[in-house]
């Protein structure tokens, strides 16, 4: 033992010694382990749930009710013109026209309430209703070309033919073609047309523009005026000539009612005028040429200036076209820069 294990205490040194005379009990052979008692397992008591209280009803608030757009005071004319007025029957008026009363109010409010060269003459009323848009200057020309033309070619001035009563019967074939096509775009339009137009086109107006254009093939091809069949064409060209400026008449005047009623302004009809213009002249000069007065040649100049003056005016037309079109374009130009200059206030004052 070294001496620093002396130094260090015994593990039993603290022990007190026992007695000499102790009796100890004597130990059994086989050792049995102490029983131990069985550890109490104790329920833990489950809470009850706790019942919580429902959350009370938050009332929605009401919504503000919107004002109701006041409406329009309506104009001294209309109100003078509602008692007379007859308003069109329910389900007459197709969901076109209020299409074209769109188009129409968009157009006025782009075109502005310039008015002052729109002819007071150019006025399509139907039964009890009143215009819904003024003619400017090219439209009201074009429509007055088209009147005189039409008067102009029930004359005879392409010709005095020996057959003159099968060319009128054809004639009067193409102004029953004419107009049965303008009273079809009345009914569309649901205006009173006619009781036998409306049995024609009561579900359709199919049938009506069919018939129409029969109408008009069959007076425009020479089946009456033998005359015209013949193989002299330059001498029966006249009456084809007539019969077909006719039918651009009257197909002119439809285009102009479609157009006061909300349609578009096509500016290829008084191109097509320039066509009665260059005929009328040559028919003209035939007629001062061949040096004879009789009733033929006096109702042929009549007709021949007639259809002059008509195409004159509607190559006029174009230019007041091409000038109302420039005008309303620089309009438009300046209303689009001053929609910018506002803009850029708008975004510096935010």
């Amino acid at each position: 033992m070294t001496k620093r294990d002396a130094d260090q205490p015994l593990e039993f040194d603290d022990l007190e010694p026992l007695p000499e005379d102790a009796e100890l009990a004597e130990l059994p052979d086989d050792l049995e382990p102490e029983a131990k008692p069985a550890p109490e397992i104790v329920a833990k008591p489950i809470p009850a749930p706790v019942a919580r209280p429902a959350p009370a009803p938050v009332a929605k608030p009401a919504p503000t009710p919107t004002p109701a757009p006041k409406p329009d005071p309506p104009s001294a004319p209309a109100a003078k013109a509602a008692p007379t007025a007859a308003a069109p029957a329910p389900g007459a008026v197709r969901a076109a026209s209020g299409s074209r009363r769109e188009r129409m109010e968009k157009d006025r409010e782009a075109r502005g309430t310039n008015t002052k060269k729109a002819p007071t003459w150019v006025r399509f009323e139907g039964p009890g209703e009143k215009p819904t848009r003024e003619m400017e200057a090219a439209p009201g020309l074009l429509h007055k070309a088209a009147l005189w033309l039409l008067i102009g070619c029930v004359l005879p001035w392409g010709g005095w033919t020996a057959d003159w009563m099968g060319n009128v019967g054809e004639k009067l074939l193409i102004l029953a073609g004419l107009y049965t096509w303008h009273q079809a775009h009345l009914l569309r339009d649901g205006l009173k047309v006619p009781g036998f137009i409306t049995s024609l086109g009561k579900k359709n107006f199919i049938p009506l523009f069919v018939a129409a254009a029969a109408l008009l093939l069959l007076g425009f091809v020479p089946l009456l005026s033998f005359e015209s069949l013949s193989a002299d064409f330059k001498a029966n060209s006249g009456p084809l000539a007539e019969k077909g400026f006719m039918i651009l008449a009257g197909l002119t005047l439809t285009h102009i009612y479609d157009y006061s009623h909300g349609g578009r302004f096509n500016p290829m009809f008084p191109i097509m005028f320039l066509a009665p213009a260059l005929a009328g002249v040559m028919a003209l000069l035939k007629v001062v040429g061949r040096g004879e007065i009789g009733i033929g040649e006096i109702l042929g100049a009549a007709g021949a200036i007639l259809v002059t003056v008509a195409g004159s005016m509607a190559a006029y037309t174009m230019y007041v076209a091409l000038k109302e079109a420039k005008r309303h374009g620089e309009a438009k130009k300046a209303a689009q820069v001053e929609a910018r200059k506002a803009a850029r206030v708008s975004r510096r004052e935010s």
